[in-house]
């Protein structure tokens, strides 16, 4: 009980540091925007986006981030994204030890997500996006779970349908997660008797769901994308192609970012990552592992999850857009960071949990966690300081002329938004909103 004591309080504490920042980017500002506005605009930019990105999945998909956005500036909202995100990691570490019929792995492989992820600017969940991606990928994975050991209950079909339309509101993205987990699942039961995969009725019954998913994608053909993020227009250019392969997983680790700036310029913060290594470190230390699994087994289950990072990775890695992101970008990092993440995590771990001693693995956790923490609390310091203006429109609205929003709020406009945006107009708007909400 102490070490999943010890886990939770990881859990809680990144949650936190996780929710500092919010509409991080100008997609999100956008989405608040319109989330301002009347339903008629509200229902308007939802049609457009959908056609313009060719994804049926964003008139679903484009609320719910309306949503994500307009509820930023409650904590309690960032708190549940934060859960949202981290519980979806801890969902797949559920997926996989019950699949490998090792429950006590799930709760290092949890830790070991917990530990290893950075926070990050660039585009990416809890603190952009907070519910178009994660939320979506938590279902799908939900899904899988309960269908194992349970394939001819009644219910199937039921969450057959929600697997259906959460692979269908999504994006691309949710697409491809949704394939490399079926690689691995797939994978995992077959363990035995590989060649015998395709003898599976559970593979076909997949593949046919897989088959009824894609349907609403053929939306494409009626409204060709002109949105520059989906296109396989650097498909040609290999080395970039390989570059963003390798930037958009290593650096959405904490592997690219562990340093000690933060610990160095404050005592509190290096007091802060020394307890929380300490009950790290506890933590995988008192953790039962039980019997390792067969070197075979593991051997697969790594193979498998490098073969769904490949899949995942590999279409939006010939996207040109993210090309010339990352050339002039110091930090090379999108959304796609957090979706290869699922996979590298566990293919890294498993056989470090699997084999090594517990006082080695230890060691290792609380390396990684005082590190890793310095980063955390930097960019959380870094994101509490961006969204100030946020703050400031709750703060003083009664004591704010709406017109003069744009110099009271943001002179400098320091929030990011799209060219196009009138930003007297957004700061306005969100201002009379404020005044009203609180009764001005």
């Amino acid at each position: 009980m102490l070490a999943i004591a010890c886990c939770l309080f990881i859990f809680m504490v990144q949650s936190v540091l996780f929710s500092f920042g919010y509409r991080l980017t100008a997609d999100d500002v956008e989405a608040h925007y319109f989330a301002l506005d009347t339903v008629q605009a509200f229902l308007d930019y939802t049609g457009r986006m959908a056609v313009a990105s060719g994804r049926v999945g964003h008139y679903v998909a484009v609320p719910v981030n309306m949503a994500g956005a307009f509820a930023s500036d409650y904590l309690a909202a960032r708190l549940f994204f934060s859960i949202v995100f981290f519980g979806s990691f801890v969902a797949f570490a559920v997926l996989l030890g019950r699949l490998m019929r090792a429950p006590r792995l799930i709760a290092p492989l949890s830790l070991a997500y917990l530990i290893c992820c950075p926070l990050l600017f660039s585009h990416t969940p809890p603190n952009a996006y907070p519910l178009q991606v994660t939320l979506p990928f938590l279902v799908i994975l939900l899904c899988r779970i309960f269908l194992i050991g349970r394939e001819y209950e009644k219910a199937v079909g039921v969450v057959r349908l929600v697997l259906m339309v959460a692979i269908t509101v999504g994006s691309e993205y949710t697409l491809l997660f949704t394939a490399g987990v079926l690689i691995v699942e797939h994978s995992i039961r077959n363990a035995d008797n590989m060649r015998g995969m395709l003898r599976s009725k559970l593979l076909w019954a997949d593949f046919a769901t897989m088959a009824v998913a894609l349907i609403p994608y053929t939306f494409r053909f009626a409204a060709p994308s002109v949105y520059g993020g989906n296109q396989p227009d650097g498909i040609s250019d290999i080395h970039a192609v390989l570059s963003i392969l390798w930037l958009h997983t290593w650096n959405g680790t904490i592997f690219a970012h562990l340093g000690v700036r933060a610990i160095l310029e404050s005592w509190k913060v290096l007091v802060a990552a020394s307890g929380l290594a300490f009950v790290a470190a506890l933590g995988a230390f008192l953790l039962p592992l039980g019997t390792r699994p067969r070197v075979r087994l593991v051997s697969i289950v790594c193979l498998a999850l490098l073969a769904a990072w490949l899949c995942v990775m590999l279409p939006p890695s010939t996207n040109k857009r993210l090309h010339d992101w990352c050339s002039i970008s110091n930090e090379c990092t999108y959304t796609t960071s957090r979706l290869a993440y699922y996979f590298v995590i566990p293919a890294v771990f498993l056989p470090i949990i699997v084999y090594f001693d517990k006082s080695a693995l230890a060691l290792l956790t609380a390396a990684l966690v005082f590190f890793g923490f310095s980063h955390n609390w930097t960019l959380s310091a870094m994101m509490r300081s961006y969204v100030h203006p946020y703050k400031e429109a709750i703060y003083s609205a009664c004591a704010i002329d709406p017109a003069k929003a744009l110099a009271a709020l943001d002179p400098e406009n320091h929030i990011s938004m799209h060219p196009w945006m009138d930003r007297s107009a957004y700061w306005s708007r969100l201002a009379i909103y404020e005044r009203y909400r609180q009764g001005c």
